[in-house]
């Protein structure tokens, strides 16, 4: 062992920290705080993101959060509120009466929260217009709907992008817990509307990767003045879904500091769809065969979002 004046040298620390941080995530895991930005189809991009870390970086986090966010009513920052503007470009809520010095250094403080203890970033942002554009079964196939050589045995959810991204992040996560054995807990903020097919999702991408299933632990959905540290994960999802749809210096700003040290973020516009559907071919028996009224259903649903309809063998 190398030694250094006063102790251990920095090198021998940086191993010692390592192996520390490593048993601990044996024995306790790996969590993900997840969120989400821009669910409805107006806002042009959904965006699910958040991170990744052992279970004592979670740990550390909370009360180094809890000692920025004290100054706000229940301890409750919402990415939302703080970037907004009212229509003198003046900020509203709890952040109305600060000024943009103020602002800046509790931004500041959110980050070096996060970055103190050295959680990966992970997350996509999913374009509507290019989700949209893709066929009924590619679409089934994008949210998670599982098929046979014959035909679809479950229908997914055509309609919602998210469940892209959702699928998207628990891979990434799960990418950290590799190589050893780990299993990686999901906490997202709670979504009553997308909850549901979410756990039932889950479920079904255990038993269609395998070889990730043993890295799978439970999902929850959480109370975000429960579980605040779900509320970084709600900074990186706003300002990811601001960065592609209305930026300003200070989202992008956040941005670039949350991802400064490590960046894999997801960008599924035309071209990134395209490489998720390389290795996708339908069943024999398209949705559109299987269900008539499902076919109904998509050509109203293009003609109501203005895109061109489908031959019904492309259904």
């Amino acid at each position: 062992m190398d030694w250094w004046v006063g102790g251990l040298s920095p090198r021998t620390c940086k191993l010692r920290d390592k192996f520390i941080t490593a048993i601990s995530m044996k024995t306790r895991g790996m969590e993900s705080c997840l969120d989400e930005s821009g669910i409805d189809q107006d806002t042009g991009v959904c965006v699910m993101a958040g991170f990744a870390g052992g279970y004592q970086q979670w740990r550390s986090l909370q009360p180094r959060w809890d000692e920025v966010v004290k100054v706000l009513p229940d301890l409750d920052f919402h990415a939302h509120t703080f970037f907004q503007r009212d229509e003198q470009g003046k900020r509203v809520g709890p952040y109305k009466d600060w000024s943009d010095d103020s602002a800046s250094d509790f931004l500041d403080s959110l980050i070096d929260a996060i970055q103190s203890v050295s959680l990966h970033p992970i997350g996509a942002a999913v374009e509507y217009a290019a989700f949209n554009k893709r066929t009924l079964d590619e679409r089934i196939f994008l949210t998670g709907g599982v098929k046979s050589q014959k035909r679809w045995v479950t229908s997914g959810s055509p309609d919602r992008p998210y469940y892209l991204g959702f699928q998207h992040c628990v891979t990434d996560a799960i990418g950290y817990a590799e190589g050893g054995h780990i299993k990686v807990n999901f906490f997202c903020d709670t979504q009553k509307q997308l909850a549901s097919y979410a756990h039932a999702l889950y479920e079904q991408y255990k038993k269609r990767h395998l070889e990730l299933a043993a890295h799978c632990g439970v999902l929850s959905y959480v109370d975000r003045l429960q579980i605040r540290v779900v509320q970084a994960s709600d900074l990186l999802s706003y300002v990811t879904y601001r960065h592609r749809t209305n930026p300003t210096e200070e989202t992008d700003y956040a941005l670039l500091r949350l991802l400064e040290k490590e960046n894999e973020l997801r960008f599924y516009n035309e071209q990134g769809i395209e490489l998720a559907l390389r290795q996708f071919s339908p069943p024999k028996l398209t949705m559109g065969d299987m269900n008539p009224q499902a076919s109904e259903r998509e050509q109203k649903r293009r003609k109501r979002l203005g895109i061109a309809p489908l031959l019904e063998g492309n259904m």
